[in-house]
């Protein structure tokens, strides 16, 4: 929970994220793959446009027309993640505000909240001679009413992976800890 900041007073409870150094270098990256794919899209239009018709360019400008709006939609969901008051609670009005995004904030009374989850995720990535393993946290808000708040993702703050089994344990404490606060702070059971 290295950064991730409780502020708890008797009027106020209050979750805040500070981007690590992983964030900041997992934005750049983004950034420049997204403006790499803008410029091969740029540069395979202005071919398509003045070379001769061929399915093979329209099939390749599409294809990277694809990979390039993807890759701007993931840099700028990444770039518009709330780091600041990510969930804030008004003890008095017993109602709390989740900031889902820079854009957008979500008001709920503290009654229909159920429990909080704290999940520990993980998938394998790179090649098969060289696997990689992901690990990423969640934090969960249930619902009275079955609906499910995706509150926290919690990410490993390394950008090196020298010993998954650590990663893992620590990922897994680090999620359990902090939905066992925010479970005290909105007054209810965390799992």
């Amino acid at each position: 929970m290295k950064n991730y900041h409780i502020q708890d007073s008797p009027t106020f409870f209050k979750l805040e994220y500070t981007r690590t150094s992983k964030d900041y270098f997992d934005l750049i990256l983004g950034l420049i793959a997204s403006l790499f794919c803008l410029a091969t899209l740029i540069f395979l239009i202005r071919l398509q446009l003045i070379a001769d018709f061929s399915w093979f360019n329209l099939f390749t400008t599409a294809l990277v027309g694809f990979v390039a709006v993807k890759s701007i939609s993931y840099f700028l969901a990444r770039a518009s993640n709330t780091s600041r008051h990510v969930l804030y609670l008004d003890k008095v009005s017993k109602r709390f505000t989740i900031r889902d995004s820079i854009f957008s904030k979500q008001v709920l009374a503290v009654q229909n909240v159920m429990r909080i989850e704290s999940e520990l995720h993980t998938d394998i990535g790179g090649s098969s001679e060289n696997p990689k393993r992901r690990y990423w946290g969640e934090i969960n808000l249930i619902m009275n009413h079955s609906k499910v708040w995706n509150l926290v993702i919690i990410n490993s703050p390394y950008l090196l992976h020298s010993n998954t089994i650590n990663i893992e344990k620590e990922l897994k404490a680090d999620c359990k800890a902090l939905a066992n606060k925010l479970a005290f702070g909105l007054g209810t059971v965390a799992r």
